[in-house]
């Protein structure tokens, strides 16, 4: 029983490690966005480029 519930456990972190992974990611393509419309504005070159 402790075994399998260790077990559990990890798998239950890799995956809320993987998930946060992604949500960084998202967050910085996010983040880049944003500065890159303040940086350029919503112009079609920047609109075109980064959706």
């Amino acid at each position: 029983m402790p075994l399998s519930g260790s077990h559990t456990w990890s798998g239950a972190g890799q995956v809320t490690a993987s998930c946060a992974e992604a949500i960084a990611s998202v967050a910085a393509v996010t983040t880049e966005r944003l500065v890159l419309r303040s940086y350029y504005g919503p112009g079609p070159a920047s609109r075109g480029q980064y959706r």
